[in-house]
């Protein structure tokens, strides 16, 4: 049986929500071409928001296929592995002239997300260019 763990239901609102269904291996080709077309989607309204929704419901597909015994341990502990190296790395920041286009390593993940959510952690943040930025409050 493929998955079941959660009654197929984070598969369902993956799609729902995404607009893509989610993939196993997080290193697989599949999956990297299923993040740029939720990327470009963006039914989220903001691209990172999109795509790391969509990377978290499949590391949800990935432990349901873990726990439902089609795949081992070890698949599902490479794609968590896999989900937190691609996450640990961020776009620039929203005034670098690339924002919307361009993937370029900018730090550790609360140096972007959390200015954009509020989740004030430091005063100051690097941008992917390495540019010293305040933090909007």
């Amino acid at each position: 049986m493929s998955g079941g763990h959660f009654d197929y239901i984070n598969d369902s609102l993956c799609d729902t929500i995404t607009g893509a269904y989610p993939q196993l291996d997080m290193n697989g080709e599949e999956q990297h071409d299923m993040a740029k077309a939720v990327r470009i989607l963006n039914k989220l309204e903001d691209r990172d928001i999109s795509e790391i929704t969509y990377d978290v419901f499949c590391l949800l597909h990935s432990f349901d296929w873990y726990r439902s015994g089609d795949t081992g341990r070890s698949d599902y502990e490479a794609d968590v592995k896999a989900f937190k190296e691609k996450w640990r790395t961020v776009v620039c920041c929203r005034d670098c002239e690339n924002w919307e286009t361009d993937w370029e390593p900018g730090g550790l993940i609360e140096n972007h997300f959390c200015p954009i959510l509020g989740l004030v952690t430091e005063k100051y943040f690097f941008c992917a260019r390495a540019e010293k930025r305040m933090v909007e409050a």
